[in-house]
């Protein structure tokens, strides 16, 4: 039999043919999306057509829009309705809305270029020529053109169709606009993202600040969101001006409103310093207290669901203790801390119905001291530790539940680095630090270790003046960042809240803000809500009912709120990134002691409740 072989010519003609077929079954499987896209591209040429042409009337008038409408706090929609509030599609539902304190306007004629949807004289310009006003393809709920300006500053957004053109990493989010979720093009973010939230489906976060206080100092430490999507705050306050420190615990909604609170102490100073929820539904909070001997003792309390106090325990000697940090495991609680006087670790397994003790340990080396400051339950069931060894290095460890050592570093680097906090990312850590190997002055320091602590790199956050990190959580799209610090623009100490990008190549500041006024005011614990808002807790000297007041902040997912007060304001932070050039990393053995036989665990006979008598103080209750 012939072979025939194809020719060089024959055989591009072939694969030319089988390219275009290739392509043809694409579109035939996927045709909704092809014009999707096809519409995409046309309202992205649409907004930017529309930028140019109020650009040239901007450069015709000296940086002046000639205006046919007044525009204070009005966005304008290319939605065809004879009402001019497009109460049509707010009333059948399609169209949510307005922000509080914003109109709509509509026309019934969008595309007219004397009377349609945009409020710009166009007609009497000499450099733009437009036969119509452009308005989206469909132009019907969510998918329409929205403009909206002070006459000077301007912003166009449109909601795109392709899934692959919204969210993170697509066009919506590299336009420099506020959402990732609608493209926004102009010479200004004035649109308030609120509004764009709406337009992209997301819930609007609600935003809130309120103190909590009386004639003197009460301070909220730590914050978490609990299964009900509540926040619990763990702090503690005076009841009377200069008596001891009680117990002070906060429950509060997505809203900030009030859902319940108690305070309770003994005789002397009780400080809750952290706070769990646990897998009852309950909280376990640990802290210190000087009620059983008058020497601070590390204590753990377990609350109900409601606040309800189930026990309280005193761990410890009768020298300096603390707990700061706790983790729940299968069998029991697992609280960490640390002996002050001997400069040892220490970390006890308690029964979760008792509090009574299952074991009690020190960890402890022959060369320098160490101190836990936070505890986390790590993917494979052991318990991941991060602290400071010598004062001077951050320490990383691994326990399993029975507090078998699996795993100890320490991580030395220029000047003095403490490690504070630290979260999960994925299969890797990433430990939030003090520093001074950058400067004289305190700075962050986030160091990223892999599973088996090793350092992938680090990055730091440095100011003119004093930074202090409290709490790191680790996003799908960064981390956030919880603390405080004094430098400029800071009015004293201020709350600091930042997000930074995961990729320490191409490392950046996504945003960056304190919150504060004339007073010291001493950001500590951190938390998301439901809504994507952040909630910063502390405590305040700046507003309030005495010189110090527990102060919750929930700003919106980039940082921003708007106070109703001047005693406090909110401004973006003025830091920059910078780098720990050599990291030693060394294994640190160490000497584990038994003392479960030897340390008491006690409670209290008697229990003063709800001394506090408080006044809550609102700061705010808007985003923007």
């Amino acid at each position: 039999m012939n072979k025939k072989n194809f020719t060089l010519l024959e055989l591009l003609v072939v694969l030319s043919i089988l390219t275009l077929l290739f392509a043809i079954a694409l579109w035939a499987i996927k045709p909704l999306e092809f014009f999707r896209k096809t519409r995409d591209a046309k309202r992205i040429t649409d907004l930017e057509s529309l930028k140019k042409a109020v650009e040239l009337v901007l450069a015709e008038n000296k940086g002046i829009l000639i205006l046919t409408t007044s525009t204070n706090n009005i966005i304008f929609l290319s939605l065809k309705d004879n009402s001019p509030t497009c109460s049509t599609y707010i009333n059948s539902g399609l169209l949510p809305s307005p922000p509080a304190g914003y109109e709509y306007r509509c026309s019934n004629s969008p595309e007219n270029i004397n009377n349609g949807w945009l409020p710009i004289n166009f007609s009497s310009s000499t450099l733009v020529n437009l036969s119509k006003l452009l308005v989206d393809p469909q132009n019907s709920p969510p998918y329409f053109y929205s403009f909206i300006t002070d006459g000077t500053n301007f912003e166009f957004t449109a909601y795109l169709e392709s899934e692959n053109n919204k969210g993170p990493n697509s066009i919506s989010s590299n336009d420099k606009g506020k959402s990732d979720y609608v493209y926004e093009t102009g010479n200004s973010n004035i649109t308030p993202i609120s509004f764009l939230n709406s337009r992209s489906g997301i819930i609007s976060a609600s935003c809130f600040a309120k103190t909590f206080g009386t004639v003197d100092k009460q301070q909220g430490i730590h914050a978490i969101r609990d299964s009900n999507n509540n926040f619990v705050i763990a702090g503690y306050g005076r009841y009377s001006s200069a008596s001891d420190f009680d117990f002070w615990v906060l429950k509060l909604d997505n809203s900030g409103n009030l859902i319940a609170q108690i305070n309770f102490g003994g005789g002397s100073d009780d400080y809750f310093y952290n706070i769990i929820q646990t897998n009852d539904g309950g909280y376990l909070l640990v802290g210190w207290s000087k009620s059983y001997g008058g020497t601070n003792d590390a204590i753990a309390a377990k609350l109900g669901n409601s606040l309800n106090l189930n026990w309280l325990k005193f761990y410890g000697t009768s020298t300096t203790d603390y707990f700061r940090a706790a983790v729940e495991v299968d069998d029991g609680y697992i609280l960490g801390g640390y002996i002050s006087e001997t400069g040892k670790a220490y970390i006890v397994k308690v029964n979760k119905n008792s509090g009574d003790p299952i074991w009690q340990k020190l960890y402890s080396t022959s060369t320098g001291p160490l101190e836990i400051y936070e505890m986390k339950l790590l993917s494979d069931g052991n318990i991941g530790i991060v602290g400071v060894y010598n004062n001077a290095m951050i320490w990383f460890s691994k326990i399993d539940k029975n507090g078998n050592v699996l795993l100890s570093k320490v991580y030395s680097s220029n000047g003095n680095n403490i490690g504070v906090t630290f979260d999960l990312d994925g299969n890797n850590l990433i430990i939030g630090a003090r520093t001074t190997g950058v400067n004289s002055t305190q700075d962050i320091l986030l160091l990223k270790l892999d599973s088996q602590g090793n350092i992938i790199s680090n990055r730091v956050l440095t100011g003119s003046g004093t930074e202090d990190i409290r709490k790191i959580i680790a996003l799908d799209d960064g981390y956030l960042i919880g603390g405080y610090t004094n430098s400029s623009p800071a009015l004293s100490y201020d709350y600091l809240l930042a997000k930074v990008n995961k990729n320490f190549d191409n490392f950046s500041i996504l945003f960056q803000k304190i919150y504060g006024g004339i007073g010291a005011d001493y950001g500590r614990g951190l938390s998301l809500g439901s809504d994507g808002g952040i909630l910063i807790s502390g405590y305040t000297a700046s507003v309030g009912a005495g010189s110090d007041d527990i102060w919750l902040v929930k700003t919106n997912s980039s940082g921003n709120i708007n106070f109703n007060t001047t005693s406090v304001i909110t401004t973006n932070a003025n830091l920059s990134v910078s780098y720990l050039g050599l990291f030693l990393t060394i294994d640190l053995p160490l000497i584990v002691e038994d003392v479960t036989n030897s340390y008491f665990a006690v409670t209290l006979p008697s229990l003063n409740t709800n001394r506090i008598s408080y006044t809550e103080l609102s700061q705010s209750n808007s985003c923007e």
